[in-house]
Formats: C-alpha cells, structure tokens, sequence
C-alpha cells in the first residue's frame, strides 16, 4: 500500500477505484488474508479494505529443507505445501502456483489424504497445514538405542 493523498494506493488483482465520498475506510488486518488486500464495495456499507498480517513463518527463506520437500514430493506438490501454510482458498492456490483450480483441487486431494493439510468448508474451502504441522506422515525424530 502506499499513500499519494489524496489517493490511497492498493496492489490488487484487477484494476479499480472505490470512492469513498467522505465515508472513511475501515482498516482490519486478517491472518487469513494472503499476499494482497481485500476490498469490499458494497454501497450500503462502510467501505472496508482487509489486509494481510507479517507471519513470521512467510520470512523465512528458502534452505535444505524446500529441496528435500521438491525431492520428495515433486516440485508442484512442494509448492502447494508452501503455499498452503499461509492458508488460501482453492482459487488462490491455484493463481499462486499457475494451475487450474481443478489441477490444485487434485493435489491438495492428495496432500489432504496423505494427513498433511486440512480443508475447512464454511462457504469456501481454506486450505492449511496440519495443526501440528507435519501430519501422521511427517518423520519421526530418530532415536538413540544404547549398545551394551
């Protein structure tokens, strides 16, 4: 986001202008808002713009474990794992990794049975990572068994 004033500029999917004709704007950060805001222009309402929160977990950069996951998993299912640790929707996913949506809807398929992701239906499906993040499949630290 920046600030022109009087124009308040939002890196958005498409390009459009809300007017706000005095009404104010309603800031919310959201969790669950990925990479860009969110506006909502509904006339009856106050305009609202939800944006994103820093995760900690987004910082973090690219190291060993992202090539054992790509080795492991191949490299679009690695993907959709990254992508789906800052929860998306299907349609989301589906951008983030040049996919169709019935393409992400199989992968995320696969990871979900596999216990690595969950899916949360309440009018679009949000797809995360396991509470515990690792899943039934996740390995197991190796243990330590004292020889004689």
């Amino acid at each position: 986001m920046r600030w022109r004033p009087p124009v308040l500029e939002v890196d958005y999917c498409e390009a459009r202008e809300l007017h706000l004709d005095g009404r104010g704007l309603l800031f919310i950060p959201s969790y669950f808002c990925w990479r860009t805001p969110v506006s909502f222009a509904d006339p009856g309402l106050p305009p609202v713009l939800v944006y994103p929160v820093s995760r900690p977990d987004a910082q973090a950069s690219p190291g060993r474990s992202d090539a054992s996951l790509t080795a492991l998993l191949g490299r679009t299912r690695a993907a959709v794992l990254s992508v789906v640790a800052h929860g998306v929707t299907n349609s989301e996913l589906a951008r983030a990794i040049s996919v169709s949506p019935a393409t992400a809807t199989h992968h995320t398929t696969v990871l979900r049975d596999a216990g690595l992701i969950e899916s949360r239906r309440p009018n679009t499906v949000l797809h995360t990572l396991t509470p515990d993040r690792r899943g039934p499949a996740a390995p197991r630290p190796a243990r330590t068994v004292p020889v004689a």
